[in-house]
């Protein structure tokens, strides 16, 4: 097991089932659940960008260290810029956590909330085509290939897909990896998010898992899906599986990941 004193920072891209795998988590009695402190900060400050790359800014640096400082009470912190991941990971007092969901269903929540603006040439130089469905892709793959390369060494790699596949296993498990107390009532508490959701409500952490799963094969056209597909692959990656049409290439790497 490991240290159970850390506090648990999780990360992901919006949209990416941060909000229910931290809700669930953070419904352990071992820590005090904080949704996106230094996001609603930096938001509150002015409509910017949420994507800030902490190495090149210091006002945001400043945030990072007035939510996760290094004493008090155990914390499980979710944020949503994937760019903190190289930034937090190695230090002694944080469990990182990186969650992943195949970029086809990142790319259809975007699109369905209007979440149009990508600002690949702001955040990475990179030129965009004006096909929504590759660009995000290929956004995606930005955003996600600085915190692989630094969660793989002392990080923790998390896959919705797999935690929506058993969620009464892989919650579990992954609470004993980080040294949280896991109980009835923390199952019950599982339990009270595995319902239908409320309709309408794209925040609601109640959820049909397997509908929220899967729901981009059905709701997206084969071109569409094609698209994300190229976008994502023309970013280099290494440490996650290969999403396809389908689904994932080799189903043994659904599961979640460590440090080894």
């Amino acid at each position: 097991m490991m240290d159970s004193t850390r506090t648990v920072v999780l990360i992901g891209l919006p949209r990416s089932g941060t909000s229910w795998a931290a809700a669930v988590l953070g419904g352990s009695s071992s820590v005090e659940y904080s949704r996106e402190p230094i996001t609603q900060d930096w938001l509150s400050e002015g409509l910017r960008n949420t994507n800030v790359d902490p190495a090149g800014n210091k006002e945001y640096r400043v945030l990072i260290g007035r939510h996760i400082p290094v004493n008090g009470p155990r914390r499980l912190i979710k944020e949503v810029n994937t760019l903190l991941v190289p930034h937090l990971v190695g230090r002694d007092d944080l469990h990182v956590l990186l969650l992943h969901r195949h970029p086809c269903a990142v790319a259809l929540s975007h699109h369905e909330r209007k979440w149009t603006r990508l600002d690949m040439k702001e955040l990475f130089g990179a030129e965009e085509t004006g096909d929504f469905w590759f660009d995000h892709g290929r956004l995606q793959a930005l955003l996600m290939r600085p915190a692989l390369r630094a969660i793989r060494h002392k990080g923790i790699l998390v896959s919705y897909d797999a935690l929506t596949r058993d969620p009464h296993q892989e919650f579990p498990r992954l609470a004993r990896r980080l040294g949280l107390f896991w109980d009835e009532s923390t199952r019950r508490h599982l339990n009270s998010t595995l319902g239908e959701g409320r309709p309408g409500d794209p925040y609601s952490i109640s959820r049909d898992v397997a509908i929220a799963r899967d729901r981009w094969m059905t709701k997206l056209e084969t071109a569409q899906i094609e698209a994300v597909l190229r976008g994502y692959a023309s970013v280099r990656l290494r440490g996650l599986p290969k999403p396809t049409p389908t689904g994932y290439q080799s189903r043994k790497l659904m599961y979640w990941s460590g440090s080894r």
